[in-house]
């Protein structure tokens, strides 16, 4: 097949223990879990890869609104400070090293967007 109308939602688990990343992909199978294992991510950079959670195929023109929702659905579950992807990537630090928490902002985008409440003090 030249052409293949799906893309790839996957999620992987980080060498730091409790960090998460949920990423996309409309290219080639395996094309983007490639170039995050070579450090093209902030997040996976920092904190490694340590394995494939899961992988799946999704129709392309769904690909942005799946990618979000398993984010959302990840820090749900396992606290929106070790999880990232979609429009939740805020991965900034001090000059120290140290995490900086996002701007509120970002949260009420979120819930704007439909994907529940999200508070800074979870």
């Amino acid at each position: 097949m030249l052409y293949d109308p799906t893309a790839e939602i996957y999620v992987i688990k980080c060498q730091t223990p409790g960090f998460y990343y949920v990423g996309s992909s409309y290219r080639a199978p395996g094309m983007r879990a490639q170039e995050q294992a070579e450090g093209h991510c902030v997040w996976t950079s920092r904190h490694g890869i340590n394995r494939y959670l899961t992988k799946f195929r999704v129709p392309f023109e769904e690909m942005h609104a799946r990618e979000n929702e398993v984010t959302m659905f990840m820090c749900k579950r396992h606290g929106w400070r070790g999880v990232r992807g979609g429009d939740f990537t805020w991965a900034r630090q001090d000059r120290a090293g140290n995490p900086i928490d996002p701007p509120e902002t970002i949260f009420f985008n979120m819930e704007a967007k439909g994907f529940g409440d999200f508070s800074l003090y979870d």
